[in-house]
């Protein structure tokens, strides 16, 4: 029913998605992120092609109160399949 990632309990724990670009370029890389109150603060990496997006957890009051971010960038040089990864 939900289609979400949550509940990590392990540092080792990661999700990924693999997707293609057909005209290659600069795009923003955002989240759609919620987080229980007085939860914030964790820290994770979104990697795409050798890059790397630091992002910390915003608390934002519930962990279905989601809220829109762009974390960042990346170049894509080519085009082709790539894959986004998010490691705690």
């Amino acid at each position: 029913e939900k289609n979400t990632v949550g509940f990590w309990t392990h540092a080792t724990d990661t999700v990924s998605w693999e997707f293609s670009i057909t005209k290659p370029g600069k795009f923003d890389v955002q989240i759609l992120q919620g987080c229980g109150k007085g939860q914030g603060g964790s820290k994770a990496v979104i990697e795409v092609a050798d890059q790397q997006l630091p992002l910390t957890v915003e608390d934002t009051g519930h962990f279905q109160n989601f809220k829109p971010r762009i974390v960042g960038a990346v170049t894509l040089d080519n085009p082709g399949k790539y894959l986004l990864k998010v490691v705690p």
